[in-house]
């Protein structure tokens, strides 16, 4: 096989046999990443906070200082306690300016909570699966009525 005395044809064989091995032995892989929106309490303190955090941490584990280690101890405690006076910052605002509506309110609260409001499972779905559900409901109801008055 003699090569090309071009230069240019010389380096596009080159790429294209260097690409055909990394291709064969280390494909591309794509990844997609989600996408989540910005919180609506977290500011640039928190930002800074953070990145303090993880520079002292690096600094601790980069060293094995206890001087560092102490910095590091004292940044997370800082960060925790800027992320969660944020929030409830942005919580008591929000409850203030929902004071006349109680459901808002309500709504903000259970948010708070991270509970469900859903009351039936989800799985009721099908008009047939609720009529079933209900019958049981009314044959239990039923049953234990009558044997509390039999007793």
């Amino acid at each position: 096989m003699n090569p090309p005395d071009d230069v240019d044809h010389l380096v596009d064989l080159y790429d294209n046999t260097l690409r055909d091995s990394v291709g064969q032995h280390a494909p591309l892989r794509t990844k997609e990443m989600p996408s989540r929106p910005m919180l609506p309490w977290y500011n640039k303190n928190i930002q800074t906070a953070k990145r303090h955090r993880r520079y002292c941490e690096w600094l601790w584990i980069r060293t094995s200082l206890c001087v560092h280690f102490e910095m590091f101890k004292v940044s997370k405690i800082l960060d925790i306690n800027s992320l969660a006076s944020a929030k409830s910052e942005y919580y008591n605002k929000k409850i203030k300016a929902f004071k006349g509506n109680q459901r808002t309110v309500f709504s903000v609260v259970i948010k708070v909570l991270h509970k469900s409001q859903t009351v039936l499972p989800n799985n009721i779905n099908r008009e047939k699966d609720r009529a079933h559900c209900l019958n049981n409901f009314c044959a239990y109801m039923a049953c234990e009525r009558l044997s509390g008055c039999f007793d």
